[in-house]
């Protein structure tokens, strides 16, 4: 049975009455042109029995990723922040957060994508307006950095762009995510205390820091516990604030459940439990869930935020290759591993194994 020809360039332009390098571009997924002139085509070519060729695709990704500095599209990085001077800020404060989004810029622009960053109002109004904008200079996508707060909806038309995020915090619109395989992480982390020899292993963080990855730490270390003898079994410690007040309920939460390990992402709990009298390691290990080399030399699990602004990108640029914009039917999450790092916060196993002989014989 003889193959169906292929439908050209030529007579999708002559169905729809624009020109074949029009075509040409919207089917090629090219900014430039209006909603109303890209359904048209689409709607045409389909109809026409038109469908991507997979090998020429692969053939121009391909050519896209040899040249990587021709400039193809524009993809908007938006800061949740009211203004400019905000998100400037919180790049200079956080580490994490200007590496993931200086690899976000350089990563788009090697594969031929220019990445402006913008201020994100939380108004409808305000939205809109940021939308209208990014189509009238021909943006083709936006990433939206990671609200502070859980549960965040916004009502931003994406209709004709693509679109990704960071992390379990915005709720709405519901896009593609990168974001890290926390509880894999966290499970990781437990197991690796456990075999060398700590068994009370519990985590402390911050009400708000520990929700904003779906509770997803708190899910690993109950699973860990529940496999655990009731007797080591510690509760975990959740603040609302990391003050004065946060510190002495700290202090009494340790003296009570008597921990071996702790596991947060927040560092000051290390500098807390040095503060109430034990020493790290001498008394209580200390994993850091969110390893940087800015915070000491814990031991911990480097979340390699990195590679989540790259595969933001990623999503993004599939996208555009399926032409697909607007909110997903299915929204997707990319999970990215934790790497393990070897630091100061941890007794060695053997030292440990030796603790525990000692510990064992004295009772």
């Amino acid at each position: 049975m003889p193959l169906p020809r292929p439908v050209t360039l030529a007579a999708i332009a002559q169905a729809t009455g624009f020109s074949r390098m029009t075509v040409s571009r919207v089917l090629q997924n090219r900014p430039g042109h209006s909603a109303e002139s890209r359904s048209a085509i689409l709607k045409t070519a389909r109809k026409l029995g038109w469908r991507p060729d997979p090998v020429l695709s692969i053939h121009m990704a391909h050519i896209r990723m040899s040249d990587a500095k021709k400039f193809q599209a524009m993809i908007a990085l938006g800061h949740f922040f009211n203004d400019d001077h905000g998100w400037k800020e919180a790049l200079r404060s956080f580490p994490t957060l200007r590496r993931r989004t200086e690899e976000v810029i350089r990563y788009g622009e090697s594969l031929g994508y220019r990445v402006e960053e913008f201020a994100v109002g939380p108004s409808p109004a305000e939205c809109r307006a940021l939308a209208r904008m990014l189509r009238n200079r021909g943006f083709v996508g936006i990433i939206f950095q990671s609200p502070h707060h859980p549960g965040t909806h916004l009502e931003f038309p994406l209709r004709d762009l693509a679109a990704s995020t960071f992390a379990y915090n915005l709720a709405g619109p519901r896009v593609h995510r990168a974001t890290g395989d926390f509880y894999n992480m966290a499970l990781d982390a437990a197991r690796r205390l456990a075999a060398r020899g700590y068994r009370r292993i519990s985590i402390a963080f911050q009400r708000g820091n520990e929700a904003r990855v779906n509770h997803l730490w708190r899910a690993a270390i109950l699973v860990h516990q529940s496999e655990q003898p009731p007797e080591d079994r510690v509760p975990i410690f959740l603040t609302d604030r990391l003050d004065e007040n946060g510190f002495q309920a700290f202090r009494v939460w340790t003296d009570e459940h008597r921990p071996d390990a702790i596991m947060s992402t927040d560092h000051i709990f290390r500098e807390w439990l040095e503060r109430a009298g034990y020493g790290v390691p001498r008394d209580v290990g200390f994993v850091d869930l969110d390893w940087s080399p800015e915070k000491g030399d814990s031991s911990g699990i480097d979340q390699m935020h990195e590679q989540h602004g790259r595969a933001t990108v990623d999503v993004i640029v599939g996208q555009l290759s399926r032409r697909e914009t607007g909110e997903p039917e299915v929204p997707r999450i990319v999970l990215i591993p934790g790497l393990w790092r070897e630091g100061d916060s941890l007794k060695s196993p053997a030292s440990r194994g030796r603790s525990r002989k000692r510990s064992l014989a004295a009772n």
